[in-house]
């Protein structure tokens, strides 16, 4: 297994606001997607859907996010400011599940914001699978370290 691309420090709270604002009704579209077999492989390359309990209300979020990976690592540009504060609950590292290749795994979690150990690591992966997405040293980023051995990192 190898190592998440940040190393462990401890919780800071973060005081940026993600830039980009997306229609909450797109979410809604892309769920179905994720669901339906045919229509599924064509946004597999790029949209997984992540699953979390918030800590702080116990309530189950579920998000589709567009990502980018190396190794057995995805990242993601949280661009959701006005749909929902889901992305706070990665303030501290969060056991999730991930809806990746029509199956699902198991990972963690964590919010990176410049600053943190991890932040430029992340912006790369991401830069190099979006270079057509311009980034700023305000974004934030949520990097998952999936810890399942039958995932094809790669």
């Amino acid at each position: 297994m190898s190592m998440p691309i940040w190393e462990a420090a401890p919780a800071v709270p973060i005081t940026t606001r993600p830039r980009v604002r997306r229609p909450r009704r797109l979410a809604a579209l892309i769920h179905p997607l994720l669901r339906t077999p045919v229509l599924h492989g064509l946004i597999d390359s790029y949209v997984c859907e992540l699953r979390v309990t918030d800590p702080a209300t116990g309530r189950r979020i579920r998000v589709p996010l567009q990502y980018a990976h190396a190794g057995n690592e995805l990242v993601t540009l949280i661009t959701t400011a006005d749909t929902g504060r889901w992305w706070l609950a990665f303030e501290r590292p969060q056991q999730v599940q991930v809806l990746l290749l029509r199956r699902w795994y198991r990972g963690c979690g964590r919010l990176l914001a410049l600053g943190r150990p991890g932040w430029r690591e992340a912006r790369r992966i991401h830069a190099d699978r979006f270079p057509h997405i311009p980034l700023e040293d305000a974004d934030l980023f949520l990097a998952v370290t999936i810890d399942d051995p039958t995932y094809p990192a790669g």
